[in-house]
């Protein structure tokens, strides 16, 4: 979570632009996040709700994203889909409800399925090169076209350094390529990096507002906004109880200025301080 923004306004215009305060906050910007001449992280996927004035495609908040950011994906339809057709149980209607999973951009990136990789050399060559370069083309903002000509090159050399390494799991293999990114493979693993950047759940968005819910009750009406935010940031990154120490903080609420009802609650000072002559 980065920040919990008020809003001027309740409409499209208003959320985008608490959203884009909220990046600010920790000195990011949509100019920088959808340029690949500026510098920092990239927006390559955005997570909503349902709510019409998020996923409106023609005035809701989507639509300024992709004003900006015409290659970003959207992670909502999806679930929504696997929702309804569970909630129905339309069972055997749910692989016809995956229609995102089959159209661009998403489906280009089965060029990373090692599954469907052929078994022989010749053919495993050109196996996903028109799919590759499909979505360098639909990511182009994120790259130059250098990085475009060596990335389709650096494919060639993944698929055999992935023949070559021992049988893990896809994922696995995969994560051991990004952990040590090997320089030789340093544009096609920003690639792989979208692929697993992008989200077909909004579980993420969804917990946060149930936590959110959680902190701020009824009977919690006077909960200043950065209390609130200070509170679900630590419900949502803080430590476990069993990790949690709160002696230091503790510490410094009892030691740091302002009233507070501390009767029975004083600091116990070490006596060993008074006995020094």
């Amino acid at each position: 979570m980065v920040s919990i923004e008020a809003l001027a306004h309740s409409h499209a215009l208003g959320v985008y632009e608490a959203i884009k305060d909220g990046l600010s906050s920790v000195n990011l910007n949509m100019e920088n996040m959808t340029s690949r001449d500026k510098p920092g992280p990239k927006l390559v996927c955005a997570n909503f709700d349902g709510a019409s004035v998020m996923q409106g495609w023609k005035s809701g908040v989507v639509a300024h994203i992709l004003e900006e950011a015409r290659y970003t994906s959207i992670a909502h339809t999806l679930e929504l889909a696997v929702l309804d057709s569970v909630k129905n149980w339309h069972i055997l209607d749910i692989s016809n409800r995956f229609d995102n999973f089959f159209e661009p951009p998403i489906s280009y990136f089965e060029a990373f399925d090692i599954t469907r990789w052929p078994a022989e050399r010749d053919k495993l060559v050109l196996h996903g090169v028109d799919d590759v370069t499909a979505l360098f083309n639909h990511f182009s903002p994120l790259f130059t076209e250098e990085e475009v000509a060596l990335g389709i090159e650096q494919y060639t050399n993944l698929k055999s350094r992935m023949k070559d390494l021992p049988v893990t799991g896809m994922y696995k293999m995969y994560q051991h390529l990004l952990t040590i990114r090997p320089h030789n493979l340093h544009v096609i693993l920003k690639l792989i990096d979208i692929m697993f950047t992008i989200s077909c759940s909004t579980a993420t968005c969804e917990r946060c507002f149930s936590h959110m819910k959680q902190i701020k009750t009824a009977n919690r009406s006077c909960l200043k906004q950065s209390s609130l935010q200070a509170l679900l940031r630590t419900k949502l990154h803080g430590p476990t109880i069993v990790e949690f120490n709160p002696l230091p903080a503790i510490q410094h609420w009892l030691e740091s200025g302002g009233t507070k009802h501390i009767h029975g609650h004083a600091l116990q000072h070490d006596e060993s301080e008074n006995n020094i002559i």
